[in-house]
C-alpha cells in the first residue's frame, strides 16, 4: 500500500523554523544527568532536534571524566537522583570548573515539581518536567 506524502505548506514550515531557536549554536555540547532513562531520552531527542550534541549520565557514573572529555556548554541535572541530589552535582561542577580555570558553564536543574525553588548561586535556572522543546530552546538561547 502506498500513501501520498504531502509537503508542509510554506507558512507552516516558516513558523517551525522560527520556533527552532536559531540562536542555538549547531553542535552545542549538552550533558543530561538523570536516573530516569525515559526522561533522558525525551530531553536528548528534543536537544538533538535543536542541533545539539548530547551525552547522558544516570547519576551513578563518574561526572568529572565526562566534564573533561566532552566539556559540555550546558548541563541539565535532575533535582533528585537515586544516589545524590542535583544541587550536590551542581556544586561539584562549579568546583571542577574553578579548579581548571574554566569559564562558567550553564547548569540547569530539572524538577518534577512545579513549586517555587530556592535561589542557589550554583544554578542558572530551573526547569519543570516534562521539558518541552520550546522551553529547552529558550534556555539554550539565553
Amino acid at each position: 500500500m502506498k500513501l501520498p506524502l504531502r509537503r508542509a505548506a510554506p507558512a507552516v514550515a516558516a513558523r517551525d523554523r522560527r520556533n527552532s531557536a536559531a540562536t542555538v549554536a549547531p553542535g552545542a555540547r549538552v550533558l543530561i544527568v538523570d536516573d530516569d532513562r525515559f526522561a533522558r531520552l525525551g530531553i536528548r531527542v528534543a536537544l538533538e532536534s535543536l542541533g545539539c550534541e548530547t551525552r547522558e549520565l544516570d547519576g551513578r557514573s563518574a561526572l568529572e571524566p565526562v566534564l573533561r572529555s566532552f566539556d559540555p556548554e550546558v548541563v541539565f541535572l535532575d533535582q533528585q537522583l537515586e544516589d545524590t541530589h542535583g544541587l550536590v552535582l551542581a556544586r561539584r561542577i562549579r568546583e571542577h570548573d574553578q579548579q581548571l580555570g574554566r569559564t562558567r558553564r550553564s547548569v540547569v536543574i530539572i524538577s518534577g515539581s512545579s513549586q517555587a525553588h530556592s535561589a542557589d548561586a550554583t544554578i542558572d535556572t530551573w526547569l519543570v518536567k516534562p521539558a518541552s522543546r520550546q522551553a529547552l530552546a529558550r534556555i539554550l538561547a539565553a
